[in-house]
């Protein structure tokens, strides 16, 4: 069953880039098997001729497999079907290739759009959005504006529910920006708008920490020191009125948003390795960045963290952190634009759309390099591959494409004993 070609005008580069990938334990029968690696295979062919593989090309393949950790986690919600079941019985699978982005994805399949459930919709999600807010805070800049980034926190201890925590964050924020003497600060500041995301981490000895992280439009003038402490002074009471405390330290920090929030990436310790981490990336991919092994006890898990911590070792601890993450934050906006700013902007058609919109989009120059019939898809799960298949996709490279995907429909079809 061959692959069937689709070339576009676009030029796409020659050569092989490929990985193979280990299949967790923790998700063996997700989708079921791997591919034969031993020597003399095409795959591991490709593999070997392919270059080193990158940190890039790391993490884009353990997305796919913390997907498949996630969708066991999570078997009622809509992820389990994503980037795995087709639309429909009569369409096929595309492979897409976009020179633009240096990216390939799928067509054809069923996606969540849910940035907190899954890795790999909020890896496409995250990407937009942060396009979004480049195009936002150059517009900005060229208005005269100087974007800073603010931190909203407070103290918590480990006996508190992530539910209950969030709630009373929330609540609190609502209180604060509703009131006169906000509405009053951000008058006085110039402050035209702000975007806000919501941030979770969980700590062994503090428990869930929710806090916020909002990129405001000011003069390029503003004082991010005289900022932080009038926010300082709207922020305390609003939270103490629901029962939350912080201190002076932690409770607001303002930052200026041109280059790297060095800080907090460090904390991380996972910045993209091609730019600096900006305040575009704060507010998109927050929930997804990665600690430090060594220092996660301390600073904290990300929830794809807890997806992570399960793959490594199996506790049932890290899966039930998990679900609860996911319960809470299932179906609340990554981001919150202020009325009026995404139109001042000039990017309100985009800031419109839905994650599940986004998380379907194609890049405007997307290239149709390849259709998979149903049976080669089966092949592709069969031997869980959907993310190898994407990097031997990524060069462009039709003839390995191909050749990858004749090796993944003999391997499943030997081993059910018919034809996928």
């Amino acid at each position: 069953m061959p692959v069937v070609d689709h070339h576009g005008s676009a030029s796409v580069p020659s050569g092989t880039e490929a990985a193979t990938g280990r299949v967790s334990a923790a998700v063996a029968g997700t989708d079921r098997g791997a591919v034969d690696a031993s020597p003399g295979s095409p795959l591991v062919y490709i593999a070997n001729t392919a270059a080193a593989l990158t940190p890039e090309a790391a993490s884009r393949l353990e997305k796919w497999e913390l997907q498949s950790i996630s969708r066991l986690l999570l078997s009622r919600e809509r992820i389990r079907h994503c980037c795995l079941s087709r639309i429909s019985r009569e369409k096929n699978v595309g492979v897409y290739h976009s020179l633009s982005h240096s990216s390939t994805h799928y067509g054809g399949l069923q996606t969540c759009g849910s940035v907190w459930h899954c890795p790999v919709c909020a890896a496409r999600v995250a990407e937009r959005r942060r396009d979004l807010l480049t195009r936002a805070m150059a517009a900005a800049t060229d208005l005269g504006g100087g974007p800073v980034l603010v931190s909203y926190t407070f103290s918590h201890k480990r006996s508190d529910t992530l539910s209950g925590s969030l709630d009373g964050f929330l609540d609190a924020q609502r209180a604060m920006v509703g009131n006169r003497p906000y509405k009053r600060l951000m008058a006085k500041f110039g402050v035209v708008g702000s975007v806000k995301a919501l941030e979770v981490t969980w700590g062994r000895s503090n428990g869930w920490h929710p806090h916020a992280h909002v990129i405001m439009f000011a003069p390029a003038e503003t004082d991010p020191a005289a900022l932080e402490e009038g926010l300082y002074r709207a922020w305390a009471p609003a939270a103490g009125r629901r029962g939350l405390t912080m201190t002076r330290e932690r409770g607001v920090k303002v930052q200026s948003t041109f280059g790297k929030v060095a800080e907090y990436v460090a904390k991380w310790g996972h910045a993209p390795a091609r730019r600096l981490w900006g305040a575009e990336d704060e507010l998109t991919k927050s929930h997804s960045k990665r600690a430090h092994r060594d220092d996660q006890a301390g600073s904290g898990y990300s929830p794809f963290d807890l997806l992570r911590w399960l793959n490594d070792t199996g506790e049932s601890q890290a899966a039930a952190l998990f679900r609860e993450y996911a319960m809470t934050f299932k179906g609340r906006r990554q981001l919150t634009w202020s009325q009026g700013l995404a139109a001042l902007l000039g990017v309100a058609a985009d800031a419109e759309k839905t994650d599940e919109e986004v998380a379907t989009e194609l890049a405007d120059d997307a290239v149709l390099l390849a259709t998979l019939t149903p049976g080669q898809w089966r092949a592709v799960r069969f031997t869980n591959q959907r993310g190898q298949l994407l990097e031997v996709a990524r060069s462009g490279d039709v003839v390995a494409l191909r050749a990858f995907v004749d090796h993944l429909v003999s391997v499943a079809t030997s081993a059910i004993g018919y034809a996928v």
